[in-house]
C-alpha cells in the first residue's frame, strides 16, 4: 500500500528482488566517473597474472609485464541526487561489518 509524503509525491514499498540465476562476480578495483547528472561506478576484476618457474625467472617475468589487465564485470550509473545516499548505505554497511568482526575477535 503506498503512502503520500509531504511533497505530495506518493512512496510505495520495495520488494528486493535478486533473481536465483544471477551472476554475481568479484572487484577487486573500483573506478568512480561523474557525468553531467550522474555517476558512472564502474567494477573490476583484476587477475594476477602466472608466472612460472625459479624465482629468478617469476621475477623476470614480472618485470617484463607492462600492464595487468582490469576486467569490467559491472557498471553501475547512480543519478547525482541519489549519490549521498549511496555513499551512506555504503559507510552503515562498512560500520555494522566492522562492528561485527570486533565482537567475534573479543
Amino acid at each position: 500500500m503506498s503512502e503520500e509524503n509531504q511533497s505530495g509525491k506518493f512512496l510505495f514499498p520495495i520488494e528486493w528482488q535478486i533473481p536465483d540465476d544471477f551472476l554475481a562476480r568479484y572487484a577487486t578495483n573500483i573506478l568512480v566517473q561523474s557525468g553531467e547528472n550522474e555517476y558512472f561506478v564502474s567494477f573490476f576484476e583484476t587477475k594476477p597474472p602466472f608466472l612460472l618457474g625459479t624465482p629468478e625467472q617469476i621475477s623476470e617475468q614480472a618485470n617484463s609485464l607492462k600492464a595487468v589487465k582490469a576486467h569490467c564485470v559491472a557498471q553501475v550509473i547512480i543519478p547525482e541526487e541519489k549519490m549521498p545516499g549511496f555513499i551512506e548505505a555504503l559507510q552503515n554497511s562498512m560500520k555494522k561489518h566492522l562492528e561485527m568482526k570486533e565482537e567475534v575477535t573479543e
